[in-house]
């Protein structure tokens, strides 16, 4: 894994360049009645979007890579970041075209943040005739929940998958989205109870598991913290990632800080830092003390930093 989830590489300046245009470029999503789920309508609605789309294409379809100091997977990405109708013309081509099976990965995740209604469709076709990986698709899908046109039936096909798939792969990628964006719905928490509660894969159950635990459902807890214990680093791993950070599992927490897998030591880490420490510490590579004694000299520290956090009122 590297070092946990390590955050995706420095993105280049003209990269970033890329980037700012997508969003003086985004919002020009149709209209939706007022107050409606999904993005709000932005006032620059329709002005620069489609100088961005042309843009993109011509530099996809025309120019190879090395050509301009922007690659192909930039240009994709920015007309994802724009979540600009007038962008999914060139994401459904990528999808489906022969010569860019490379880049389909790519433009179902950025096609996924566009609230339009041929997305949906079109990432179902996509997922079911096999030019995306379902594991993949999830992740589009999940993307695209929060979106006001397909948002609903991107979460009923993530609560099919996590309830039908025989793939564990695919299962904890389901688990991994269910409710991200639409939490507390009885399909979902009936969904996720049944993985918790069923589930062949101890990740998935983990994870399942954490996002009922979030919602208030506390019966989870002994279940957690057996899943402490597990001997697969990897469940370790998830269960810091995805389980709540309070009262009942701070104790969960306090004992992987110390965990004799590096990796799942330095999640734990840097979730704790998130939430009861300094993000932007959480956010740069702080080496963590090599052996496991020096880790365990930490847990003193962040059982006084919990203690402070909770005298604060914001850890009750």
């Amino acid at each position: 894994m590297g070092r946990l989830l390590q955050r995706a590489t420095m993105v280049p300046a003209v990269t970033f360049a890329v980037a700012t245009l997508a969003v003086v470029c985004s919002g020009c999503a149709p209209a939706r009645p007022a107050g409606a789920a999904g993005s709000p309508v932005n006032p620059q609605e329709g002005r620069n979007g489609a100088l961005l789309a042309q843009l993109a294409a011509h530099c996809i379809f025309n120019d190879p890579d090395g050509r301009t100091s922007l690659t192909k997977h930039d240009w994709v990405r920015a007309l994802g970041e724009s979540r600009d109708p007038v962008a999914y013309n060139t994401l459904a081509t990528l999808l489906v075209h022969k010569d860019y099976v490379y880049l389909r990965d790519a433009a179902a995740e950025a096609v996924a943040r566009i609230d339009d209604p041929r997305v949906y469709p079109l990432l179902e076709h996509a997922i079911a005739d096999g030019r995306i990986r379902m594991a993949k698709g999830i992740y589009a899908m999940g993307l695209h929940q929060g979106s006001y046109y397909g948002g609903e039936q991107a979460t009923r096909f993530i609560l099919r998958q996590l309830k039908e798939s025989p793939d564990g792969e695919v299962r904890l990628a389901a688990a991994r989205f269910a409710g991200i964006v639409v939490p507390r719905r009885e399909p979902t928490a009936a969904a996720l109870t049944q993985a918790a509660d069923g589930d062949a894969s101890m990740q998935v159950r983990v994870v399942a598991a954490s996002r009922l635990l979030c919602w208030g459902h506390r019966q989870y807890v002994p279940f957690l913290r057996q899943a402490q214990a597990d001997r697969n680093p990897w469940v370790r791993t998830l269960l810091v990632l995805y389980a709540p950070v309070q009262e009942e599992t701070m104790p969960i927490f306090l004992a992987l800080l110390a965990d004799e897998d590096e990796q799942v030591a330095a999640a734990t880490w840097e979730q704790l830092e998130k939430m009861i420490g300094n993000e932007e510490t959480a956010r740069s590579f702080v080496t963590l003390p090599p052996s496991r004694a020096g880790r365990e000299a930490m847990v003193e520290k962040y059982r006084a930093a919990w203690e402070a956090y909770r005298a604060s009122g914001r850890g009750e």
